[in-house]
């Protein structure tokens, strides 16, 4: 591989770490800002919201896998963690829906 295309894949790596590190921070401000509200229904779409920025993070570890930036096991472990949070936010939204 050429010096050219290196550069090139460090600036793909750095963007997507970038992404992944404001994907994974809006998840808690989202949630910080939610219970900030008043009402449970502006709670009920931060915590939506929150939802959405972890599936971006997974789709973010998912790149990560695939092109093998990172060891295999860390991400596969961030991977099967931010499952989790989605599962939680998912059974927090639909808690505050009833």
């Amino acid at each position: 591989m050429n010096t050219l295309a290196v550069k090139k894949m460090s600036k793909v790596q750095e963007f997507i770490t970038l992404q992944l590190i404001r994907a994974t921070c809006s998840i808690g401000a989202s949630i910080a800002e939610g219970y900030g509200r008043l009402y449970k229904q502006n709670y009920r779409q931060f915590l939506s919201i929150a939802r959405g920025s972890s599936f971006e993070v997974d789709y973010w570890l998912e790149i990560l896998a695939k092109n093998k930036w990172f060891e295999k096991a860390k991400v596969e472990n961030f991977i099967r963690e931010n499952i989790e949070i989605i599962k939680m936010l998912s059974k927090m939204v639909k808690t505050l829906e009833t």
